[in-house]
């Protein structure tokens, strides 16, 4: 996925981007997503990816931070049997796994 995005200054807790969520997961007391993805940023303007289906959540994060007050193009690859690539204005960022939480 390709986007534009232009953080304005920097929020303690991060923001959300863009997210594409489904269903809900059968038994469960919380119901959550069954299938989707969410892009968002963290603390330290760092995006973070988080790719879900019915077997399996996984979040990956970057580790360089977003430039804020100004437009940055961000590209994200999710190629089938490895983690995700991030980009920042055709630059690669660092990717580093936060959690799976394999069901």
């Amino acid at each position: 996925m390709e986007f534009w995005i232009k953080l304005h200054g920097s929020l303690t807790n991060g923001r959300p981007i863009l997210q594409k969520l489904e269903g809900s997961a059968i038994n469960e007391m919380i119901p959550r997503p069954a299938y989707g993805f969410r892009a968002r940023t963290v603390p330290g303007e760092r995006l973070e990816l988080t790719l879900t289906s019915n077997d399996a959540t996984a979040t990956y994060t970057g580790t360089k931070s977003v430039p804020v007050n100004e437009w940055v193009n961000v590209a994200v690859t999710v190629p089938q049997l490895t983690a995700p690539a991030f980009y920042w204005n055709g630059t690669a960022d660092t990717v580093v796994t936060v959690g799976s939480d394999p069901e």
